[in-house]
Order: structure tokens, then sequence, then C-alpha cells
């Protein structure tokens, strides 16, 4: 009984920031929200990722979930050494990130260019 009584507050907190951030989402067509858990390596894992992100990208949403890399991979080659270096000083500055590069449309195949922006930040554990 004790453990489920740590679980369920986490769990509906979780699901109440899902709801916030869909919310959110519905205001602001054409942009992908999301919030990643970054490790000390080279592991990503998104913890919510919008629905628009089909659109955006030409892959669906739990696919992206299922495996990130599958998002990586339309970056175009010119543009990935820029973005995993961005992504590692912001991870380890724990300070925002903010650059623009090009990827190519999973579905249509067309490029496209996108801005995108984050704010690390440290979680209770040091993560």
């Amino acid at each position: 009984m004790e453990i489920m009584s740590q679980i369920e507050p986490s769990a509906v907190a979780a699901e109440e920031l899902r709801a916030q951030l869909a919310a959110l989402e519905s205001c602001v067509p054409g942009v992908m929200i999301y919030r990643r858990h970054i490790s000390a390596g080279p592991t990503r894992h998104f913890v919510y990722l919008s629905a628009s992100c089909e659109e955006i990208t030409g892959l669906p949403r739990e696919a992206i979930l299922a495996d990130p890399n599958l998002l990586y991979a339309l970056i175009l080659p010119e543009f990935g050494a820029a973005v995993d270096d961005a992504e590692r000083r912001a991870r380890e500055d724990v300070e925002p990130m903010d650059i623009e590069f090009a990827f190519r449309h999973a579905a249509k195949g067309d490029v496209r260019r996108v801005r995108l922006r984050s704010c690390p930040r440290r979680h209770d554990d040091g993560s």
C-alpha cells in the first residue's frame, strides 16, 4: 500500500503535465513541443512529444518515442555535428540552446529549416 501511495501522485502529476502541454500545443500551430530526459551519455529519451511532430517531421509520434534516433536521422549531414555540439554544450552548461538547421521530411522528402530551442534544467537527482 505504501508503494502505491508514492506512485499515484507522480502518475497524476505526469498526466496533468501532458494535458497542460497538449493544451499549449493547440495554441501554437506549426510548433513541436517536447520534453526530453538527457543522461550523461548519448542516450536520448523523450518524456513528452506533441502530436504535431508527425506533420512537421513526417514521423509518427509513437515511432519517435520508441526510437528518438529516427528523428535525429532526418537532420541533414552537414548540420549533424553542430546539433550534437549544441546539445552537448546545453547539457553540460545547463544553458538554453538555440540553433537553426535543416532536415529532410520523412514522408514528403522535402528539405525544411527549423529553429530548435530548449531550456535544460537539472533534476533533483543531478541528471
